[in-house]
């Protein structure tokens, strides 16, 4: 089974998470005290926290997170756990599997013309515009995060293999296409989050079902302030 957390921040105040930066990875404290975009050091804190708070009866404390080269999470030495973080605008979520698994978020705003044009194949450029006009921006968004959170779900994220990458939605799951050829071994499903976003998350196995918890933001900060008490 798969649990797919999702909270949002738009409660969060930046002097309330002061107190947990020396409980979390080095990289997280860093950026959280260093990058101007504020929302986004907000959004790597609570990201992280969402893994820690998940993971809290088994997993000592303090961990170090490790990223690959394209910045791709893991617990450093605890390989046997699977999860990938994704955040868009207020949204951030994470996603727990027994196996690779690869999550993107995105918050549904008006399609981008431009990369469609240039990153999407002509079958995906075909079903946007065949789709009703109400639909369109929801599909654009759900095709790029079915692509993202299958670079995630391999480490290499998008920017290696968006082009020639595409997307094939079936009924019950989705799938995608390197250069027109479709990748075996994985299964794309995808799901509407409140707040309106869509999120996809990439896995091994087609049949493992999704349990989708939506968490107020500020009880996830207390039970970690709990739990590193």
């Amino acid at each position: 089974m798969i649990t797919l957390q999702a909270t949002t921040i738009n409660a969060i105040k930046e002097s309330d998470l002061t107190c947990v930066l020396p409980h979390l990875s080095a990289k997280t404290s860093d950026k959280f005290q260093r990058v101007l975009r504020r929302r986004a050091a907000v959004q790597s804190v609570i990201g992280e926290i969402l893994v820690r708070t998940y993971y809290h009866w088994i997993l000592p404390q303090p961990t170090e997170f490790t990223y690959n080269d394209a910045g791709k999470p893991s617990i450093q030495n605890h390989p046997e756990f699977y999860f990938n973080i994704s955040h868009s605008d207020e949204c951030v979520a994470a996603a727990f599997a027994d196996g690779p698994i690869g999550l993107d978020v995105e918050k549904i705003r008006t399609r981008d013309e431009a990369v469609i044009t240039s990153f999407y194949s002509s079958a995906e450029r075909q079903m946007i515009g065949q789709a009703p006009p109400e639909l369109r921006d929801y599909l654009y968004y759900k095709i790029w995060t079915i692509k993202e959170a299958y670079g995630k779900a391999i480490g290499t994220g998008i920017p290696k293999i968006v082009r020639g990458l595409s997307s094939i939605i079936e009924n019950e799951a989705s799938r995608v296409a390197q250069q027109d050829r479709v990748v075996e071994g994985w299964h794309i499903s995808t799901h509407n989050l409140s707040g309106n976003y869509v999120a996809s998350i990439c896995k091994q196995l087609s049949n493992q079902s999704v349990t989708i918890e939506q968490i107020v933001a500020q009880e996830l900060l207390e039970q970690f302030k709990s739990q590193i008490a």
